[in-house]
């Protein structure tokens, strides 16, 4: 099972030069209560949980923001403005080569995603069925568009060989998926489970 995050955003405009320390405030204790409440519900029972927040900030009148990692969750100070601000030059930069430390910075959004780890380390692989093998046909009538019912062989997704060539039709079947090869299609497993199919 894979981990859980939701994604929260509100809109709320400042700036760096004019900040709205309890407009913004507000609007990031909202959505870090909505985050909370993200935990209490549906990721109920995880083993850790953690709350990113972000910005979607851009140089006065610039037509497009970027997203901006920011490690704060209620602002206090001038000084926290600025440093936040310079961490949004830096992005800039990186991002588009070129920065205006002389310019406002907008502060047009905000966001904050709620992480829920479920499980300790990594994701597990499907298990095979032993009995599946028993219970497939060697044949099975199927419809081809320009074929009609074709007698179409099934073939068993484990038992391939790697680099083993196969011609459509074919069924190949799986404990957790079907493949349908078309008639003059060729298909071959790979060494890394994978299916190649060549039309």
């Amino acid at each position: 099972m894979s981990d859980l995050h939701a994604d929260f955003r509100a809109l709320y405009y400042s700036s760096s030069v004019d900040f709205d320390f309890e407009g913004v405030n507000a609007t990031l204790h909202s959505l870090i209560s909505k985050c909370k409440a993200f935990f209490k519900g549906p990721g109920a029972g995880a083993i850790d949980h953690s709350v990113e927040i972000f910005a979607e900030a851009r140089y006065r009148h610039q037509i497009w923001e970027i997203h901006l990692p920011i490690e704060l969750t209620r602002f206090r100070t001038a000084k926290e403005v600025e440093r936040v601000r310079g961490e949004f030059d830096d992005a800039h930069e990186e991002i588009f080569a070129v920065r205006d430390p002389d310019s406002d910075v907008e502060f047009v959004g905000w966001g904050a995603i709620a992480r829920c780890k479920l499980r300790e380390g990594k994701l597990g692989k499907l298990g095979h069925e032993k009995k599946f093998e028993a219970k497939l046909p060697a044949r099975r009538k199927a419809f081809f568009g320009g074929k009609g019912m074709v007698n179409t062989r099934v073939a068993l997704f484990e038992s391939m060989k790697p680099g083993a060539a196969m011609r459509g039709p074919a069924i190949i079947e799986a404990p957790f998926t079907t493949v349908v090869i078309d008639p003059g299609a060729r298909v071959k497993r790979t060494r890394s489970g994978s299916l190649v199919i060549e039309v």
